[in-house]
């Protein structure tokens, strides 16, 4: 006898899309809510999709919400879609994008991937 693993939701990928090499897994709690962020990089390392899953704490019946940002294959525009309405993509620009996952999801990370090579201020 085998036990089911949990089938994970995919959404599709936009065709025009920016590949993705490697992704980060965030997880948060904002009150009552969890917070899951999934940050896609690029191969040159910076940010080329992020997708942001909100649930609601003990309650599996609360309204759940999917958003997708993405950049273009071109490097020209980032997109943004609801993936729970189904939405068609919206394009936004970038420090928009920025400011928007920084007052929601506190998402406040160095968009190029890079780390921090500075010394310690202690």
């Amino acid at each position: 006898m085998y036990e089911e693993m949990p089938i994970k939701p995919v959404f599709p990928i936009p065709i025009d899309a920016i590949p993705i090499t490697r992704t980060q897994r965030q997880a948060q709690l904002l009150g009552d809510r969890e917070v899951a962020l999934e940050i896609g990089w690029t191969n040159v390392d910076d940010i080329g999709r992020v997708v942001v899953a909100v649930s609601k704490r003990d309650d599996e019946n609360a309204q759940k919400l999917q958003e997708l940002f993405y950049l273009t294959k071109n490097r020209e525009h980032w997109f943004f879609l609801d993936l729970m309405a189904g939405s068609d993509p919206i394009r936004a620009e970038q420090k928009k994008v920025k400011s928007y996952l920084l007052e929601n999801y506190n998402l406040d990370i160095e968009w190029d991937g890079r780390f921090w090579e500075g010394e310690l201020p202690y």
